[in-house]
């Protein structure tokens, strides 16, 4: 059994982020430290509703991996602490199902 993997036309979506940059061994902590932190700060953010929650990621620099962990959001809104306004780019991303 072997994962199913495909190409998807996407459009642009907002999502609220927290950016953060771990090293290897600190990526699970720190999904999860940042999950709870979005969980807490989403509440008192003016974003709409809530989507599906995604983490975008660029290729690894000097041992670090650049990430944005998020949730989809309806509408934009102003930064509050640590939780910041991206997006989703428009294009062709992989999926696993």
């Amino acid at each position: 059994m072997g994962s199913d993997c495909r190409i998807v036309t996407v459009e642009r979506r907002l999502t609220a982020v927290i950016k953060t940059e771990p090293a290897f061994p600190q990526i699970p902590e720190v999904q999860r430290a940042s999950r709870g932190k979005l969980g807490t700060l989403l509440r008192r953010l003016d974003c709409g509703p809530l989507g599906p929650t995604c983490t975008r990621w660029t290729p690894p620099i000097g041992g670090k991996l650049p990430m944005e962990i998020g949730v989809i959001v309806a509408q934009d809104f102003a930064a509050k602490d640590d939780v910041v306004p991206s997006d989703l780019r428009r294009g062709e991303p992989f999926t696993f199902r």
